[in-house]
């Protein structure tokens, strides 16, 4: 049988309920920023192998296009 606290957000003024909300959400990792590195990394290291010319001019004119290389 499962059991539910009963008062754990009955706080009127809102700030312990909030207070422990902001406490956990410090401790998680940036989800949102490992997820898009770990997406663009390896086209951001392919285009270092690139040694031709125009073959990296327009992989780095694609990655600039489909917004695959971070915003510096």
């Amino acid at each position: 049988m499962a059991v539910l606290p009963m008062q754990a957000d009955e706080d009127p003024s809102g700030n312990a309920t909030e207070n422990i909300t902001n406490s956990l959400v410090n401790l998680l990792p940036d989800i949102e920023t490992i997820y898009k590195e770990s997406l663009t990394t390896p086209f951001i290291k392919a285009e270092e192998k690139i040694y031709d010319e125009d073959i990296a001019e327009f992989y780095s004119d694609l990655l600039d296009r489909t917004g695959l290389r971070p915003a510096e």
